[in-house]
């Protein structure tokens, strides 16, 4: 990541790792929480969908309820969904370390919604 480069922050939902939440805050340097570490593992997405659209977050999840959401009530929060599965978090690590500047530069358009998934020529593990 462009260390001149100012990104909002993202939040991960209950369905990936914490440790993604500190590798992408210390490594990428994008600032970045997961459910846990903010009080809200325990809420709904309804819940979570509106505390995140308050903070003006950037959500990161792999739960298809949240891009539903999004398109039921509008943005924001803007949302980053990943469409691979279950997959280790080494994938994980690599697919953000490739990919996730682009999603960012294309949710600070227009979109509301990036969908991320694995190129066919990776293993999922």
């Amino acid at each position: 990541m462009n260390g001149a480069t100012i990104h909002p922050e993202m939040w991960l939902d209950s369905h990936l790792s914490r440790k993604i939440a500190k590798w992408i805050r210390e490594d990428l340097g994008v600032p970045c929480r997961h459910i846990s570490d903010i009080g809200r593992r325990e809420e709904g997405d309804v819940e979570f969908f509106h505390a995140a659209r308050a903070a003006g977050v950037i959500l990161i999840t792999k739960d298809d309820d949240l891009p539903r959401l999004l398109r039921e009530l509008g943005p924001p929060p803007k949302i980053i969904w990943l469409t691979c599965g279950n997959t280790s978090n080494t994938v994980l690590r690599r697919l953000f370390a490739t990919r996730l500047n682009a999603a960012l530069d294309t949710l600070a358009g227009a979109e509301s919604l990036v969908q991320l998934d694995l190129p066919p020529d990776w293993a999922r593990r």
